[in-house]
């Protein structure tokens, strides 16, 4: 949660500067990192062909959400598109018991839902809500965190079966070289500029942040899921946004409102309600 949520602050500041390009360059430093990990932890990261393909196809529709929120952040607030994503955890809970017929409990389902519902909330504003519903059509990032929702939402949800099958790290670990490969396809077919001004100190720095912090965050939940149920992890996942928000307020002075402040208290008691 506080890794997705450091990250995503740190992504906004990158975003703003130098766009998608920081989007490849995080990909690729993550990739790195995870490879450096394998070696130095000498943990076994073998998975059969199927799996591998799997996680391919999974990893593809994750990188699709990844794309669409960092087009979300390059036109939109932090404090409105990162808590507006952590709707996927509601995808994930949904395609975890219909489609892998994981059975949460009931306190666990109502602290998961507080959890959403409190975090989508400190997106909005009840005023445009209410009156004139410009919180939805009138910002630009909307329709890339709808397709991030979604996107993230199904590749997420599949994380618990894989990490289940194969262990955390050795998915962990081609999760993000799939990724990079993604990417680097991708570059190679747009023919984009992609290079970071190799004196661009602070850029090369929030790279290198955020990578390793989106590392730390997807080691740790496919370590949730592969234990626990996703219908549990992924709510708690999704409260990373508060983190985000947080940090946008006391630093980039974005103001919070009341409905932000009452989310941030409804997912707080989703998530003690979980634990009764």
């Amino acid at each position: 949660m506080s890794g997705w949520g450091l990250a995503d602050y740190t992504s906004a500041l990158l975003s703003r500067r130098i766009q998608l390009r920081g989007f490849v360059w995080i990909t690729w430093l993550g990739t790195l990192l995870v490879i450096v990990g394998g070696v130095i932890s000498q943990t076994s990261i073998v998975i059969p062909l199927e799996g591998r393909v799997r996680i391919g196809v999974v990893q593809l529709l994750s990188m699709v959400g990844s794309v669409a929120f960092y087009r979300g952040l390059g036109v939109g607030k932090v404090s409105y598109v990162t808590p507006l994503s952590s709707g996927w955890a509601v995808i994930s809970v949904l395609t975890a018991m219909l489609v892998y017929g994981e059975a949460p409990t009931l306190g666990q389902l109502l602290g998961g839902l507080l959890i959403v519902v409190g975090v989508i909330t400190s997106s909005l504003s009840w005023r445009t809500l209410f009156k004139e519903f410009r919180f939805v059509t009138s910002d630009p990032s909307t329709p890339w965190v709808l397709v991030a929702i979604f996107s993230w939402g199904l590749a997420n949800a599949y994380y618990g079966p894989l990490s289940e099958a194969h262990g955390w790290f050795a998915v962990t670990w081609w999760s993000w070289l799939f990724s990079s490969v993604i990417v680097l396809i991708a570059v190679l077919v747009s023919r984009r500029p992609f290079m970071i001004d190799l004196k661009d100190v602070l850029g090369w720095t929030q790279a290198w942040v955020v990578a390793a912090f989106s590392v730390a965050a997807t080691a740790f939940y496919t370590m949730a899921v592969e234990g626990g149920l996703t219908a549990v992890a992924a709510p708690v996942a999704s409260m990373y946004p508060l983190v985000a928000v947080a940090l946008a307020r006391a630093f980039l002075r974005e103001r919070l409102s009341r409905p932000q402040l009452a989310g941030g208290a409804l997912a707080m008691l989703g998530l003690l309600g979980m634990t009764l």
